[in-house]
C-alpha cells in the first residue's frame, strides 16, 4: 500500500513544472487584467462626461441659452453644482452654492464629477470647464475669461459645437483642489502642449501631457453633447479646441 501511495505522488520536478506553468499563466493575464480595467475606467469616465455635458444642455434650454458659470465664488453659479439637478442630483440652495466646503463635499459625493481612473480623494472635482468669451475671441483674436453673472456661454455663440471642448479632465499637478474658482480653461497654456508641440510640464490646467491616467490619452466633453477619448498628443490639441475658431 505504501508503494501504491508512494507512486500516485507528485514528483519534485512535476511540482515545479506546474508551478512555472501557473506562474506564466498569470504573467500573461495580468496585463489583459490590467488592461480591460483601464478600458472600464475610461469609458466610466466618458460616461460622466456625456452625462455632465447633458446636464449643461439641460440646465441651457432653462436659462436663454446661458451656460452655467464655471468658477465658484461671489458669482452663486459654478458650474458643476448648477448642472447636478439635470443629472438626477440634488440641488444646492443658493446659500449652500456660496459655502465652499458645502459645494466640495456636494462633488465628492455625486459620482458624476470623479474619474474612477483617478486616485486623489483630495480632489472633489476631476473635470474642468471651458469659460472663454468666445464673442471676444472673435472680434479681437485675444483670448479672455467671459465674466457675466448669467453665465459663461450661450450656445449661438459658438461656430464649431462638435470640436470645441465644453469639459476636459484637470491637470492635478497644478490645480489646488480646493481652489474651484481656478477649475476653467480659457489660455493657450491652459492647453498639454505649446505652440512648437512640446508638453507643459507646470502652468497648464487641462491635463498634462505627462498624466497616464488613460494609457497617455485623455477624456473631453464638447458643445454639442458628445464625448471622446483623445490621445495627449500635439496635433490632437489645436488652440480651436478652446476658442472654437
Amino acid at each position: 500500500m505504501r508503494s501504491a501511495l508512494f507512486h500516485r505522488a507528485f514528483t519534485l520536478i512535476e511540482l515545479l513544472v506546474v508551478i512555472s506553468i501557473i506562474a506564466l499563466l498569470i504573467g500573461i493575464l495580468l496585463p489583459a487584467v490590467g488592461l480591460a480595467r483601464d478600458s472600464a475606467r475610461k469609458v466610466a469616465c466618458l460616461a460622466n462626461m456625456r452625462s455632465a455635458s447633458q446636464g449643461a444642455h439641460l440646465y441651457a434650454a432653462d436659462y436663454n441659452g446661458w451656460q452655467g458659470r464655471d468658477g465658484f465664488g461671489g458669482w452663486n453659479a459654478f458650474t458643476f453644482p448648477l448642472i447636478g439637478p439635470y443629472m438626477s442630483l440634488p440641488s444646492l440652495s443658493e446659500d449652500e452654492r456660496l459655502d465652499l466646503p458645502t459645494v466640495a463635499a456636494y462633488l465628492a459625493a455625486s459620482p458624476f464629477y470623479q474619474c474612477p481612473g483617478v486616485r486623489a480623494p483630495e480632489y472633489p472635482l476631476h473635470y474642468i470647464v471651458n469659460s472663454c468669451d468666445f464673442q471676444h475671441y472673435r472680434r479681437t483674436g485675444s483670448p479672455r475669461e467671459l465674466n457675466d453673472t448669467r453665465g459663461f456661454a450661450p450656445l449661438d455663440w459658438l461656430d464649431r459645437h462638435s470640436d470645441t471642448a465644453l469639459f476636459v479632465e484637470v491637470n492635478m499637478s497644478t490645480l489646488d483642489p480646493v481652489r474651484l474658482g481656478s477649475y476653467n480653461v480659457w489660455r493657450t497654456q491652459d492647453l498639454p502642449f505649446d505652440g512648437a508641440g512640446n508638453p507643459r510640464t507646470s502652468g497648464n490646467r487641462m491635463i498634462a501631457a505627462h498624466d497616464r491616467r488613460h494609457r497617455g490619452t485623455t477624456n473631453a466633453a464638447f458643445f454639442d453633447g458628445h464625448a471622446a477619448n483623445i490621445p495627449l498628443e500635439p496635433g490632437f490639441w489645436p488652440d480651436s479646441i478652446i476658442y472654437g475658431q
